[in-house]
């Protein structure tokens, strides 16, 4: 693995990580349509794996870390 690419797997991964402490500064995930704790990881993003995606068992809508 060449160096760009791994400072990008970085770059990315301190995004995400910033993101999520910003947006739940506690650690407990809401929904973003309901607020709702009821939440469960589920799964990754495709394209930037270190995007975690969760589904709101409450509302039933899907939701990630980044957007809802």
């Amino acid at each position: 693995m060449s160096c760009f690419f791994l400072f990008m797997d970085v770059l990315f991964f301190s995004c995400f990580e910033m993101i999520r402490e910003n947006r739940w500064p506690d650690g407990t995930v809401l929904c973003p349509h309901c607020d709702s704790e009821n939440v469960k990881k589920n799964g990754h993003d495709n394209v930037q794996v270190e995007c975690q995606h969760y589904y709101c068992k409450s509302c039933r809508k899907p939701g990630s870390g980044i957007y809802s």
